[in-house]
């Protein structure tokens, strides 16, 4: 029987898995950020569509910012019988992207296009939880994190493993792991 504070499961992304999704968002940073640098406004535009593709670029490129630097700066992920953390690499206190941790009695879980967002709140902006890409995991690591994920929930365990598909917020059913 593991103690309390022992971690069920200490994980971290594997660098293989990660670097095309990275080169792949250096990519959209680099359009998006361009478009929004360089856009003028098209002779039949108006100037609210204008505003609005201007808009739409500077959000779009602050939010692949994030994530990429999200997502370099988690160093692994601590799954206990009560609860998952983040810890990050560098910037443990900053806000948004330093250390996590998320209690599975209060917390929602959904699958994202790369993972599983697991937050305290039911919203779509994950401002107080984190995602965990499934898919930059080891092999061996998915399908363990499917297992607890599907044990908590009551989920089968392909729902945590399924790459590409999103699905509503749910909250967890179980306080823990313990049955």
């Amino acid at each position: 029987m593991k103690e309390e504070n022992e971690p069920l499961l200490i994980t971290k992304y594997e660098k293989k898995r990660l670097i095309p999704y990275l080169f792949i968002a250096i990519l959209t940073i680099f359009l998006f950020g361009f478009g929004a640098l360089f856009y003028c406004q098209q002779p039949g535009e108006s100037y609210l569509e204008y505003l609005l593709t201007r808009i739409g670029s500077v959000l779009l490129f602050l939010w692949i910012m994030y994530s990429l630097i999200d997502l370099l700066n988690t160093k692994e992920f601590r799954i206990y019988e009560d609860r998952i953390g983040k810890i990050a690499r560098v910037l443990k206190g900053f806000p948004l992207i330093g250390n996590r941790v998320v209690y599975y009695d209060n917390a929602y879980y959904a699958r994202a296009p790369i993972g599983i967002r697991i937050s305290n709140q039911k919203s779509f902006i994950n401002l107080r939880g984190f995602l965990l890409a499934v898919k930059f995991l080891s092999r061996e690591d998915q399908e363990k994190v499917a297992d607890i994920f599907s044990r908590l929930s009551g989920k089968g365990k392909e729902f945590f493993l399924r790459w590409g598909v999103t699905s509503s917020a749910s909250k967890f059913k179980d306080d823990g792991l313990s049955h």
